[in-house]
């Protein structure tokens, strides 16, 4: 069985028979926690291997942009905290009387 958690989380699992939910997966769509829970209850295998594999494919795509664009952003951080070493202290400031 699967139950609505989260906002958008819903877990597979089954109780014990003495009770206590035991959580076995989290999908972020009702769709996916039935899928999960007709394979384990022995229904066929709905998943296509090939869409597996490309959405595999594209996750790798986007954690190698993710990863460029971090290196970019610590490169700029650097460069942006020599930049900050250069400058001069501010002056003191003097109160007024």
């Amino acid at each position: 069985m699967y139950l609505r958690t989260e906002w958008q989380l819903w877990t597979v699992g089954h109780y014990t028979p003495n009770g206590e939910w035991m959580p076995e997966s989290d999908h972020d769509s009702n769709t996916a926690a039935a899928e999960r829970v007709s394979v384990l209850n022995g229904g066929g295998n709905t998943v296509d291997v090939a869409e597996l594999i490309r959405e595999r494919d594209d996750l790798k795509d986007q954690c190698k942009e993710l990863l460029d664009q971090v290196q970019c952003l610590q490169w700029d951080l650097g460069a942006l905290q020599t930049q900050h070493d250069q400058c001069p202290e501010p002056p003191a400031k003097t109160r007024r009387r």
